[in-house]
């Protein structure tokens, strides 16, 4: 004999453990995807400014001229008080700024607000030889949730990521000088 009279579906003690269990996960889940999504973005920044360093060395050397790479703004002038673009420029009168249109070679842009990047510098320039124009240089990338990143480049113009020396997953200038967003 078949039981007509049985019901299909969850009790309701089912149904409550079933959701305790999907509220657990994505609770554990979300704070970390936050932080996937600050990674990616810092990474994505970091890039761009090798990106923008390469290019300005390549530029110098096929130009035989000095190119600068500057932090700047929607005028063009660099060294704003927030960045949004990165300007690549010939400077032929060594005047640190781009004199007209025609002297800009690109402008990459900076596409996310919740990053901050500075340079300890006025601006990255390279000489008709592709060495950065100085001693070392560092572009400090930080988001604001705290996680950063920096790229060093050397006074013979090669761009490289700091490093983390110590494993405790806060990148490093030199091992002992940790990153402070």
């Amino acid at each position: 004999m078949i039981n007509r009279n049985r019901v299909r579906g969850v009790t309701l003690l089912e149904l409550l453990i079933t959701f305790a269990v999907v509220t657990t996960v994505v609770a554990a889940i979300v704070p970390n995807f936050s932080n996937v999504i600050a990674n990616t973005q810092v990474g994505t920044a970091t890039d761009t400014l090798i990106r923008a360093a390469l290019l300005a060395r390549t530029e110098s050397v096929t130009r035989g001229q000095r190119v600068i790479a500057c932090l700047s703004d929607a005028s063009i002038a660099c060294n704003p008080s927030s960045p949004t673009n990165i300007t690549i420029f010939v400077d032929p009168n060594r005047s640190g700024s781009p004199t007209s249109h025609a002297d800009i070679i690109r402008t990459l842009e900076l596409k996310e607000s919740a990053i901050t990047i500075t340079y300890n510098r006025p601006f990255l320039a390279y000489t008709p030889r592709g060495y950065a124009v100085g001693t070392n240089g560092t572009f400090t990338v930080c988001h604001s949730s705290g996680i950063g990143n920096m790229i060093i480049v050397s006074a013979l113009g090669r761009p490289r990521k700091a490093i983390d020396y110590d494993g405790d997953g806060i990148v490093e200038k030199t091992p002992g000088l940790p990153l402070d967003c």
